[in-house]
């Protein structure tokens, strides 16, 4: 089995994004090394910056200091650099580059010792970040352990996936006790194009105005956002990229769909006939869009008779898993299915559940509502 470097990608992550920030006071890096590595003739230390600069230090009697103006959202790496081990090796997956330890420039101390282990004495974003960084290692460790021993593919990629849940996991709890430091910076990075519109928009919120501010860190979220069919608009906020087609406010834009009996249609033969449309666009595949269907069931139950249908349109599907889909999930409302260019040009519908809202008259009165967002849509539009 193929192995994966995470470490690489997250080390990759910290150093691609950069920010010089104004900011008040100076760090101290003061470190020192074992004993082994202060008798090595020519030792030095290296401070590999975000910003690909690299600065050096003579390590006397075992000793080493670098210092500058702080800011909390550009780290580093010091790194020991001796005649036989120059510069670290980030090619190596399965460890940590030896003598090297992650810092942030925080204002203050921030003491680190280097030699068999790594430790940070002092700095609490520093201690912070080499934990990050750690954790990650760990996963690496795990993964690539049981990539290599296991000889069942299909095993093997269950537990991959499995492992990939649980570390985005990880990075949200680091991004969420993090979101004005270089950790936050580095988690929301590599979480980015895992996120689903809710989350990242959530996320978007939370990062400090130095996260959001950061031209390096938008360039790679709005990559992300756009194969989420999202982009970024003059007031800084997450919106869909077709908003200007399907705006709320708007009417309807058409399109082709088919019934689960083949026929083909229009969604125009659905919407503006007199009732509000609670239209779901999901797939069999796709398991928040299941979790979904309880919540459907209820609503389609709770607002029976007072001119209101549900409507789910399943996209990119197979017809006989979503038949399959359909009956085990009890979706006793209308079904349809749509291959239609308009749900990406028009409706900007690159994740699912996707869940609009239409009035009578087929005008959009909601987008992309979930969970509380949609009861509460429905009482403000239909009543209790």
């Amino acid at each position: 089995m193929k192995r994966i470097a995470l470490l690489i990608v997250a080390l990759a992550a910290v150093a691609g994004v950069s920010c010089r920030n104004e900011a008040d006071g100076t760090y101290l890096i003061k470190g020192q090394v074992s004993d082994s590595l202060a008798k090595i003739p020519g030792a030095k230390a290296l401070l590999l910056n975000d910003d690909n600069s690299v600065d050096t230090c003579a390590v006397v009697d075992g000793i080493f200091e670098f210092s500058g103006k702080a800011d909390k959202l550009s780290n580093a790496v010091v790194f020991i650099s001796t005649p036989e081990n120059p510069e670290p090796d980030f090619s190596v997956a399965e460890i940590m580059p030896p003598f090297f330890v992650p810092v942030i420039k925080e204002e203050g101390i921030t003491e680190v010792f280097i030699g068999d282990k790594v430790e940070v004495i002092s700095g609490e974003l520093s201690k912070r970040i080499l934990n990050y960084h750690k954790t990650l290692l760990d996963f690496q460790i795990e993964i690539n352990n049981k990539l290599d021993s296991e000889p069942d593919e299909e095993i093997a990629l269950k537990f991959l996936d499995s492992m990939g849940c649980q570390m985005l996991e990880k990075l949200k709890a680091f991004y969420e006790k993090n979101t004005d430091n270089a950790i936050g910076l580095n988690a929301f990075s590599m979480l980015a194009p895992e996120l689903d519109t809710d989350e990242i928009i959530r996320y978007w919120d939370m990062a400090s105005d130095a996260i959001r501010e950061n031209k390096e860190f938008r360039k790679m979220l709005e990559m992300s956002l756009s194969d989420k069919g999202l982009m970024l608009n003059e007031e800084g906020k997450i919106v869909d990229k077709s908003s200007g087609n399907t705006a709320v406010g708007k009417m309807f834009v058409d399109f082709e769909v088919k019934t689960i009996d083949g026929s083909v249609g229009r969604i125009s033969d659905y919407l503006g006939k007199g009732d509000f449309v609670l239209m779901d666009f999901w797939a069999h595949w796709c398991g928040p869009c299941i979790n979904e269907m309880k919540n459907l069931a209820r609503i389609n139950a709770q607002y029976a008779g007072k001119n209101f249908k549900i409507i789910s349109v399943s996209i990119e599907d197979e017809e006989e898993q979503t038949l399959r889909a359909i009956k085990e999930n009890n979706m006793t409302w209308t079904q349809l299915s749509s291959t239609d260019t308009a749900l990406d040009d028009d409706y900007g519908i690159f994740a699912i559940p996707y869940l609009i809202l239409f009035s009578p008259d087929g005008t959009i009165l909601e987008k992309n509502i979930r969970g509380q967002a949609l009861d509460e849509a429905l009482k403000k539009h239909l009543g209790e």
